[in-house]
């Protein structure tokens, strides 16, 4: 009897074992599944990115597409802000906000630049 009992402990004990085991094998693979997943949804997140960037380059290549011969020095003694055209008023990049600014020099003596589209002002 003492026989039959050690032998059925150890049976369940290795089939314990061996459910584990399958379990664990299982579980990793449900986890290299879930990281494909992830992987597949990250690379179409990627690629949709990089097709509003493409989208918003061009957009920019055409905005700043206007028959000027962009001079983006900044050494016009502050009249303009950085980055901005001296011969159009346009900036190299879009400003943040809803107007796309176009600088003008302000009247007079005095030194600075007002946008043509929302009146904001710049002076150095």
């Amino acid at each position: 009897m003492k026989e039959y009992f050690l032998f059925i402990v150890g049976g369940m004990l290795i089939g314990a074992l061996v459910l584990y085991f399958v379990w664990s094998v299982l579980r990793a693979f449900w986890s290299l599944f879930e990281d494909w997943r992830l992987y597949q949804e990250l690379d179409e997140l990627e690629r949709d990115a990089d097709q509003r960037k493409a989208a918003l380059e061009r957009n920019a290549a055409a905005r700043l597409d206007n028959g000027c011969e962009h001079d983006f020095d900044d050494s016009a003694f502050g009249a303009f802000p950085d980055g901005v055209c001296r011969k159009c008023g346009l900036a190299k990049k879009r400003p943040p906000g809803f107007c796309d600014h176009v600088w003008r020099r302000k009247a007079g003596t005095e030194v600075g630049s007002i946008c043509e589209k929302c009146g904001k002002e710049h002076s150095s």
